[in-house]
């Protein structure tokens, strides 16, 4: 086994970045949220930059869950406020308008090593006013993950071109759903 390789034994900390700018999608955001806290992995935490005046976690809830309430900036400037304050060994990108699946991050895990990002494709889109399901074979969706220590420039440079070695994976069974902008 490399030293970059995953070792089954151990299941490092996953720490899913959210970035929630858009308050007519509270419904949505906290349905995320709530995916991310029933993934199939043990060990996780969710940095959540809220540039809305909507609380999205309740206070009173012990929940491995950070909001950081500050004035919206840009989204790859909040992106990188949110990795800054993450604690996990991998990071996730987690969309506040998608559901997620209880294996996606188990899935993520799968596949990394500390070299690389990998970035899920075939990703299903749902618009609720024709009410039917579409797959994104793009980038316009990006769901990827990568070792944290990995240095990153999140706002002058596209994140997929910072590495030499990405990981593409179809989006087995589905594991995620983004929905068309109208869901709030």
């Amino acid at each position: 086994m490399t030293e970059n390789a995953p070792s089954w034994t151990e299941k490092p900390v996953v720490t899913g970045l959210m970035v929630f700018d858009r308050p007519q999608q509270v419904v949505a955001a906290r349905s995320a949220i709530e995916c991310f806290l029933n993934q199939n992995w043990p060990f996780k935490e969710l940095v959540i930059f809220n540039a809305t005046q909507h609380a999205l976690v309740p206070w009173w809830k012990r929940l491995n869950v950070r909001e950081i309430r500050l004035k919206p900036r840009k989204p790859n400037e909040m992106l990188a406020l949110c990795a800054e304050n993450a604690n996990g060994e991998w990071l996730v990108n987690w969309l506040p308008d998608c559901w997620y699946h209880p294996d996606y991050l188990p899935s993520h895990m799968q596949h990394r090593d500390k070299r690389r990002i990998v970035v899920f494709r075939h990703k299903q889109a749902y618009a609720l006013k024709d009410k039917k399901t579409v797959v994104i074979s793009n980038d316009s969706v990006l769901c990827w993950s990568f070792y944290r220590h990995f240095p990153v420039d999140f706002v002058n440079k596209q994140l997929i071109d910072q590495f030499e070695h990405v990981a593409l994976v179809d989006n087995p069974a589905n594991l995620i759903v983004k929905f068309a902008s109208e869901i709030v």
